[in-house]
């Protein structure tokens, strides 16, 4: 099975979306077919041996619609090129209907200029050339038997224009309402115009994401000269110069040099990153004051700049569960109004015996009820709040994660790489007869060759203090207590309280300093020589800097926030203590934490687990919301729905605000599209509107779910 997206071309309203999924879904081979309106693309899972892509493109093209494969970086160009000479020609068909609809509203009203062949003339070039887009799209929604919009405008305006026409032609008196035909499809399309505005706006977050690369390269050759060479002939392993100011071309591993990399476009923040040899650099990224030789290490598909704005695609294209409601309401809700309207038109005839009457409010009951506003919806939403949110350095996996989260009210947090840095870091030392200085040397040459990770924090306090481990004649590694070493005939232990006892070695001297360590969570490593003690090192893991600030942030979002590690109890019960978190649990294996998520879930708490390491995965997928630090694992990216990209926490609190912003959006704007329709189709059919208001009040409906999407970036 495989997924695909296609863009597609000919959708003018919710029920072409319908109409999209349901032709593909009955091609043998194709799993799930999801037609987005907003971002004008299908997302189909598909047996790839059963059927291929062009094939899948066909059925599309059957149903009355255009598909497009995805392209390479020059189609894609041409293809923008075509989007937006079709935008011209919908603007060019704007500015003909208000030109001409303007002197037929006059005619109306003023008696000069009421000379009816004219009027039939300008109505005559309004319908034919502005509506022509929806006369074409009426008869393909016919023949597919799946009524949409296109159908209700086209009859609205087409009953209005034949009604007049009939009468002139036919030498009858007037009045002919030339004007009301003119002005629906003008007024439609001023709105429908609008919208596709709006629809581009929306996804520009996309759009400046992928912008955010470089064109081309410096590439380093053999004799030291350098070559400009396209993205596209780039390799892994090639060697580019980056100069200061300029982009990172690919992501890679800095060979040369030393610089201060801009890395908002993936955190958000502000401030730039010291980089220098051996550090990992994103293509995208700017280089700030220094000079560097990277080594190219992924490209194309593979770097990180595609792969977030692969996911961001995913999640704007996905449907969310009220979309889903809301879909299925406007796949009947045409037929429906079909029949409003078709019994409006005969009441008012019975009952009044006026036809003239009869077929304005019917008229105007087709062209009000249009779905438009009821498709938009929740897509539009969707595609402003996950654009939104990558650019803030939150990537939700798809639209229903995104809906779950604004619902989260327990935050379950890992402690080790999650609230901490994931780096153990000598704290404090403590000596006994010796300095500081000769403690730290001889414990770094000790654990000069150990895997241990109290190694890396005691040799990284050494190298940072300029200071030169001592050199031992041998050191022998004592699993699970410690190291032994032996220089100049004296024998060094380094290593657990447990160690030093077995030696019979006395630690009275420092129980308090030990004491005082071990209830604040760190963890020791005591260094003697010859049976006399000499010195005792803390080691422990460090708080994110952003730690204490969001979980300030997060406690004002009234959540329930839970530590859940399998570090000793000691150590959990003090970081818990340090953040002003009063449930925690230790000792938890990835079991006991996927447990606690289900048994949370179970009280009726709807969870986010955040963490990053394998040992977080099982908990992750067991959460209503799994939430991976990008620092983490492949695997526990690979089971959450939600990926914090900058690897800092302070992402959870934006993850769930705009999580919570969009759904009230989705929500304000259900609330529009159906409150609207639920007040103007009596209004509409007790004969109190118009059809131009009608056509009006439609257009304006689309508009403003739209415009309401987009001022989400202002409440965010």
């Amino acid at each position: 099975m495989q997924n695909i997206r296609l863009r597609l071309t000919g959708m003018h309203c919710a029920n072409c979306a319908m109409s999209i999924g349901k032709a593909l879904l009955r091609v043998e081979g194709v799993a799930t077919a999801e037609a987005n309106f907003a971002d004008e693309s299908v997302t189909i899972n598909y047996d790839a041996d059963q059927i291929t892509p062009e094939e899948l493109a066909a059925a599309v093209q059957v149903a009355g619609y255009g598909a497009r494969l995805p392209q390479t970086a020059a189609e894609e160009a041409e293809l923008r090129a075509e989007d937006a000479r079709r935008e011209r020609w919908q603007l060019l068909r704007v500015i003909v209907g208000v030109a001409l609809s303007i002197p037929l509203m006059v005619a109306m009203f003023w008696q000069p200029l009421h000379i009816p062949w004219l009027m039939f003339a300008l109505s005559t070039i309004v319908v034919g050339f502005v509506g022509f887009p929806f006369f074409k799209g009426m008869l393909g929604e016919l023949r597919r038997r799946s009524p949409g919009m296109d159908t209700l405008v086209s009859l609205g305006a087409g009953a209005a224009y034949l009604f007049g026409a009939i009468r002139l032609l036919g030498g009858w008196a007037g009045p002919y309402y030339f004007d009301a035909p003119a002005m629906i499809v003008t007024l439609v399309g001023v709105g429908k115009y609008l919208e596709a505005r709006s629809k581009g706006r929306a996804g520009r977050a996309l759009r400046e994401l992928l912008g955010l690369a470089a064109k081309k390269a410096l590439r380093l050759l053999p004799d030291g000269s350098t070559e400009e060479v396209p993205l596209e002939k780039l390799t892994v392993g090639d060697r580019l110069l980056v100069r200061s100011g300029a982009k990172l071309p690919a992501d890679g591993i800095i060979a040369k040099g030393s610089s201060s990399v801009d890395e908002s476009l993936l955190t958000g923040e502000p401030l730039p990153v010291f980089k220098t040899v051996g550090d990992a650099v994103v293509g995208g990224t700017l280089n700030g004051g220094g000079l560097l030789e990277v080594r190219v290490t992924e490209l194309g598909d593979d770097s990180v700049l595609a792969k977030i704005a692969e996911q961001v695609r995913s999640a704007q294209a996905s449907k969310a569960p009220a979309q889903r409601l809301a879909d299925k309401i406007a796949g009947i809700f045409t037929p429906i109004v079909l029949g409003l309207a078709a019994l409006t038109f005969g009441l008012w005839w019975w009952l009044g015996g006026n036809a003239e009457v009869a077929l304005i409010n019917a008229v105007s009951l087709l062209v009000v009820a249009c779905p438009c506003a009821l498709g938009l919806a929740t897509p539009m939403a969707v595609i402003v709040g996950a654009g939104l949110a990558a650019k803030r350095g939150v990537l939700f996996r798809d639209a229903a994660t995104l809906e779950v989260a604004a619902g989260i009210d327990t935050v379950i947090f890992d402690k080790t790489g999650t609230l901490t840095t994931g780096r153990p870091r000598l704290l404090a030392l403590h000596t006994n007869g010796i300095s500081e200085r000769e403690a730290l040397e001889l414990a770094a040459g000790l654990e000069r060759g150990s895997n241990h990770p109290f190694a890396a924090a005691i040799l990284s306090a050494a190298v940072e203090r300029e200071l030169t481990p001592a050199s031992f004649d041998s050191v022998e590694e004592l699993t699970g207590q410690g190291l032994r070493g032996e220089v100049n005939g004296s024998s060094y232990l380094l290593g657990s309280r447990g160690l030093l006892e077995e030696a019979n070695i006395s630690t009275a001297e420092v129980e308090e300093f030990i004491a005082e360590q071990q209830g604040s969570g760190s963890g020791l490593s005591l260094l003697a020589r010859d049976g006399r003690l000499l010195a005792v090192l803390a080691v422990g893991d460090q708080l994110r800097p952003e730690t204490l600030e969001t979980l300030k942030k997060l406690r004002s979002l009234d959540l329930r926030l839970v530590l859940a590690s399998g570090d000793n109890a000691e150590a959990v019960r003090a970081v818990a203590a340090s953040l002003g978190i009063k449930e925690f649990y230790a000792g938890q294996t990835p079991v006991d934490k996927a447990e606690l998520a289900r048994k949370l879930r179970g009280e009726g708490c709807t969870v986010a687990m955040v963490g990053d390491g394998i040992n977080d995965t099982v908990a992750l997928a067991a959460a209503d919301v799994g939430m991976a630090m990008a620092s983490g694992t492949e695997v526990a990216l690979e089971s959450a729905g939600v990926t914090l990209v900058h690897g800092g926490i302070g992402a959870v609190h934006r993850a769930l605000i705009i999580a919570r912003k969009t759904l009230a959006t989705i929500r304000g704007n259900l609330f529009w599209a159906f409150g609207y329709n639920v007040l103007m189709l009596p209004v509409a059919a007790l004969g109190f509107l118009y059809p131009i208001i009608a056509a009006g009040a439609m257009a304006l409906s689309s508009v403003s779910v739209s415009v309401n999407a987009l001022l989400l970036k202002r409440r965010v």
